[in-house]
């Protein structure tokens, strides 16, 4: 059943409740919803308690699954996104809800590209093969975190990040500059 996206977004509706709501209308159950998109249970649970702002990813999943125009979807009241929080003692990265440990013994630009990745994959519904965009935010956190003195960190980019060839050409470059 088609649900009025547009009678719900004229109140000031926070985007977690409006998704709730809609799911209850259209009477998906959150283990339901699990099962039919890549988000767990837990992570719906608090997209819909508005602990953090989905990815456009994630709603358009939703969106798909629920019959509904995303782009008409309020806005107010979003959770703004944490931003990324590195605990260099214990070899941790705090992005969002998710914590990359790192290995203390390999501690490596592969190490951390390739938990890196999975991470935003994982937070954003994506798919672990799905190419990952970086934000200019994770461009700042990576450019202190890297070891930007890799001749090879181009290419460990595309091959960590799945991405086509000539999108990270450069980036080592890019992120001295952040950093300088």
């Amino acid at each position: 059943m088609p649900v009025d996206v547009r009678a719900m977004a004229n109140g000031p509706v926070a985007l977690g409740e409006a998704l709730r709501t809609i799911r209850d209308r259209v009477g998906y159950s959150v283990e339901a919803v699990s099962s039919q998109t890549s988000l767990r249970s837990t992570q719906l649970l608090e997209i819909e308690a508005g602990l953090y702002e989905p990815s456009t990813g994630i709603l358009e999943a939703l969106g798909e699954l629920y019959g509904i125009d995303t782009d008409q979807l309020p806005t107010s009241g979003q959770a703004e996104r944490k931003p990324l929080i590195y605990d260099e003692e214990r070899k941790l990265l705090h992005a969002g809800w998710l914590t990359i440990e790192f290995d203390q013994r390999r501690h490596d630009n592969d190490d951390l590209l390739r938990a890196f990745a999975a991470c935003i994959r994982q937070l954003r519904g994506a798919s672990p093969s799905a190419p990952v965009v970086l934000r200019e935010a994770d461009r700042v956190m990576l450019a202190q975190l890297l070891n930007l003195e890799d001749d090879y960190l181009d290419q460990r980019f595309t091959y960590w990040f799945r991405a086509s060839p000539d999108q990270f050409v450069g980036i080592r470059e890019t992120l001295h500059a952040l950093v300088a």
